[in-house]
């Protein structure tokens, strides 16, 4: 077979745990070897000090190693991106598929392509959570898949402030509808208006914009897809 590299990303110490180290400089190598075959590991040690340690490990594998300490979404969806490798898997209850990152470098970004539509990432101020838009704010498609917040690791503590989180019209222009989580802000654009009960509604079909409460319990993609949902890449 020869010596193959492999990329562990989102487990430090894992790769220690399985060969042998060898250098170490930005990254981490460790060697592992079994007859006439071997492998090495390579670890991004300085990631994610330096964003450059994690491009490197995986520019430099033939494959990747993804460890997710956290599966869970507390919205019912999972959003996976493995963005050095340009990949990602999404799963809700009736939803799952893997596919591919892109940026047209025309100033939109980057987006995930799915069937077609393209997806654009729209990040939080503090580039801990984003949203989804596709042809219009707020909302990503007609049957509302993966609208809502999504957070990094899924910590959805973390990074919000729920007891200061609000829906609100925008202060210039009463059209504009926003979303605030207590750290970041989210525009809903026109399509929504507040109720009385404080959250938003489509004005089309009247469902409620998934954010802006605490959720009662987390969703695990292993319920609905099996355990080995993460091997699930478009590769």
């Amino acid at each position: 077979m020869g010596n193959l590299n492999v990329a562990v990303i989102g487990a430090k110490g894992l790769a220690g745990e399985v060969g042998k180290k060898g250098t170490v400089t930005d990254m981490t190598f460790y060697d592992y070897k079994s007859g006439t075959d071997s492998f090495t590991l390579i670890e991004p040690s300085k990631y994610p000090e330096k964003l450059s340690s994690l491009f490197y490990s995986v520019a430099m594998s033939e494959f990747a190693i993804l460890v997710v300490d956290s599966i869970d979404s507390f919205l019912g969806e999972t959003i996976v991106i493995a963005s050095s490798l340009m990949q990602y898997i999404a799963c809700s209850p009736d939803y799952s598929m893997s596919g591919t990152m892109n940026d047209e470098g025309e100033g939109m970004g980057l987006y995930l392509y799915d069937n077609g539509t393209r997806a654009y990432l729209c990040p939080g101020d503090d580039g801990n959570s984003f949203t989804l838009s596709a042809e219009r704010f707020g909302r990503y498609g007609d049957d509302q898949l993966f609208d809502g917040v999504f957070y990094r690791n899924a910590d959805f503590d973390a990074y919000t402030d729920m007891e200061n989180a609000e829906f609100y019209e925008d202060e210039y222009s009463t059209f504009y509808i926003w979303y605030y989580d207590g750290v970041n802000r989210y525009l809903l654009g026109n399509d929504y208006t507040i109720g009385d009960d404080g959250l938003a509604y489509h004005d089309e079909d009247g469902l409620v914009y998934p954010a802006g409460w605490i959720p009662e319990a987390p969703y695990d993609p292993a319920d609905d897809w099996g355990e080995n949902w993460m091997d699930n890449w478009d590769i």
